[in-house]
Order: structure tokens, then sequence, then C-alpha cells
């Protein structure tokens, strides 16, 4: 489990940041949440693998279970 900001200027999407915990999180986002420029930050609470690359072994296994 991760937690994912997206920050938006206007309709652009500006730049992504992951972080292990809400904290961490709020401090990488401190610069981008002072910033005027910025219309909105989406926060979100991810459980899903896609970001990291699994070897090849463990896919029928994931596969399997995720299914």
């Amino acid at each position: 489990m991760y937690y994912q900001a997206v920050i938006y200027r206007g309709a652009v999407r500006r730049n992504t940041i992951i972080a292990n915990s809400l904290e961490v999180l709020k401090s990488k986002c401190e610069p981008w949440i002072n910033d005027e420029k910025n219309t909105s930050i989406e926060v979100s609470k991810c459980e899903d693998i896609g970001y990291f690359k699994v070897p090849k072994y463990f896919e029928e296994d994931l596969k399997d279970k995720m299914l």
C-alpha cells in the first residue's frame, strides 16, 4: 500500500508523487502546496502493484490471486 498525490495546474497534470505514508507525502508535496499556480492536488490510497516490476516467475501466481 502507498499514497499518491497528483498535482494539477489548471487541467494539466504537472507531477505525480508517491510515498509510503501520508506524513512523507505531505512533506514531499510541501513546495507544490505553497505554489499558488497549482489549482488542485488529488491524493489517493493505492493498494495495487501496478507501479512495481515483478519477476516473471511471480506473474502466474499473482495473476491467479488477483483474479
